[in-house]
């Protein structure tokens, strides 16, 4: 029976192609507070420079929802304009790039501090689209 579970890890690393594992967004994390104005890097990799076309989607997401409940949607003020940004849900933006180089996003996330008391903070993404996988 030892000897199953030891085979295990390796069938499963024989079975998953390394291009699978390939990472197509990557952002820097950004800690937000009331009133603030945050600069943050995102990585995107353009989906014509991605292996695996079938099964990823072109675009890439942020999720603030680590923040707390927020009280209205993510709010874009500074549309790319080599892409396309929307807000997917209450907590998620999500970048689509059209063109390598570089790109802007700026947000203003709106969210309930933990007294009750209205908080509010603007990030700007400053987006570099790249042809390879990272």
């Amino acid at each position: 029976m030892k000897a199953y579970w030891l085979l295990l890890p390796a069938m499963l690393l024989i079975a998953v192609p390394a291009r699978a594992l390939e990472t197509y967004c990557q952002s820097s994390g950004t800690r937000v507070h009331d009133g603030g104005h945050y600069e943050a890097r995102w990585l995107v990799v353009h989906p014509k420079a991605r292996r695996v076309q079938s099964k990823t989607t072109p675009s890439c997401s942020i999720a603030y929802s680590s923040v707390g409940a927020m009280y209205r949607p993510i709010e874009i003020i500074t549309a790319p304009k080599n892409g396309r940004a929307r807000v997917t849900t209450t907590y998620r933006i999500t970048y689509e790039p059209s063109k390598m180089g570089p790109d802007a996003l700026t947000i203003r996330i709106y969210w309930i501090g933990q007294r009750g008391d209205y908080r509010t903070a603007t990030v700007r993404y400053n987006i570099e689209v790249i042809d390879r996988p990272l």
